[in-house]
Parts: C-alpha cells; structure tokens; sequence
C-alpha cells in the first residue's frame, strides 16, 4: 500500500498545483466562476477565490515535504467536498451551462454529476491515503519524485496553454474565412 500512497500523493501534487497555476492564470474568470457558483458578491467572490487558491498551492507543497501529512490530506478533502456542494447546488439551480473551473489537467468542464463523481473518487483515494501513510524509510527518498512532478506540471501546464493558444488562433483564422 505504500507504493500506492505514493503514486496518490504523486497525482494529487501534479493536480493541485496545476488547477493552481490555471487558476491564477485565469484569475478574474475563475473569480467570475466562484463567485457564480457561491451565489457571492464580487468582493465576496475574490476573497473565497483567493482563499481557495492558496489551499490549492498549500496543499502540493505540504504534499512534497511532508508536512503534516493528516492534515493536508483533510484539507484537500474539504477542498474537494465544498467544490462538490458548490457544483451540486448549482446543478439543482439548472446551471449546467456554466463551467465548473477546475483547470490544470482536470479542464474546465461545463456543470455535471459526473464532475461531482469524479471529485468524490478523489475523496475516497485521500481516505485511502489517511489510512495507508507512506512509511519514513520512504519519505527520505520521496523529494527527487515529488519535485519530478513539479516539473511535470509545469511542463503540461505550459502544453496546454500552448495548445489553448493554438486553438483559439485556429477558431480566430476559421472566423475570418
């Protein structure tokens, strides 16, 4: 079971950090999306945003160094689970046409269960995690990885910008046709 904490705690650091980047990117978009998806006034809105975004940084870091392990992975938890409330409840308001803002390699998806399902998967592997901890014999060697998968994120992040990037161009010379 370690091996398998580890490879969780690999995937959770590549996909926090790069939901991160893409939300601070992005921020007055995703700022729009929070605020939509909280019934929040603007003011409101940007500090929830920016409180969500901090613990979506905090939570790889303390991933990668192996800080206070029950804690981070509980704070991903509820992470995880408000993200859930919030798309719920906009699910029931008949907002399936919104975006859900998740970014980085998860994408931005318009509003659906399946969304939802897929974040409460995330939700059982943390539980998983809590109770198969990686040993101290491994977390010496865990940095090298740990930091490989920054770079990963780093790297896939820039693709899909690039990639972004190229699409939108291809949707703007289609235009002009």
């Amino acid at each position: 079971m370690t091996s398998f904490s580890l490879i969780c705690q690999l995937f959770f650091v590549i996909m926090f950090l790069s939901t991160a980047f893409s939300k601070i990117t992005n921020f007055k978009e995703h700022a729009t999306i929070v605020k939509t998806l909280a019934f929040l006034s603007k003011t409101s809105g940007n500090i929830l945003t920016i409180f969500l975004i901090i613990a979506e940084v905090f939570i790889p870091i303390s991933f990668m160094i192996n800080l206070h392990f029950r804690t981070t992975v509980y704070a991903a938890i509820i992470l995880l689970v408000i993200y859930c409330f919030g798309i719920i409840i906009n699910l029931m308001a008949s907002n399936e046409k919104m975006d859900c803002g998740c970014g980085g390699i998860l994408h931005s998806h318009k509003l659906s269960g399946a969304i939802v399902i897929r974040n409460l998967i995330f939700v059982s592997l943390l539980i998983l995690m809590v109770n198969y901890p990686i040993s101290i014999e491994w977390q010496v060697g865990l940095i090298p990885y740990l930091l490989s998968s920054v770079l990963i994120t780093v790297f896939f992040y820039l693709f899909s910008e690039y990639r972004e990037s190229m699409n939108k161009i291809k949707q703007l010379e289609e235009g002009v046709q």
